[in-house]
């Protein structure tokens, strides 16, 4: 990681996840712009907005201000992002994040919310 252009500290579910010496992980570059977009997407509150949305058009709208959230960030290639949606059998639904960076290739972004 002495090389890297980008570096944070791995979250995992809200927290630091630390190593066995109880020190904090880190992640670089893609890594590190992927948990970058996560969380902008987390904070934006747009995803939340979608549970339980029967709209169709609000569901547009609000998947559009998601792709505006991810290509704000400087180091996403813009028109690169797609985002899928499935539901597994507990009815959470997964939403599959996937664009293109400008220096690291693709990234993909897992997101769940909770429809129960």
């Amino acid at each position: 990681m002495a090389d890297a252009r980008y570096e944070d500290l791995l979250i995992i579910e809200g927290d630091l996840r630390l190593d066995a010496a109880g020190q904090p992980d880190r992640v670089c570059d893609g890594e590190s712009i992927a948990q970058d977009v996560q969380h902008a997407i987390l904070e934006s509150g747009h995803l939340m907005q979608m549970v339980g949305e029967r709209c169709g058009e609000i569901r547009r709208l609000l998947l559009q201000k998601i792709r505006q959230v991810i290509e704000a960030d400087t180091r996403i290639m813009p028109g690169s992002v797609m985002i899928a949606q499935r539901t597994d059998d507990l009815n959470t639904a997964i939403w599959a994040i996937q664009a293109s960076t400008l220096e690291f290739g693709t990234i993909n972004v897992n997101l769940r919310t909770d429809h129960g």
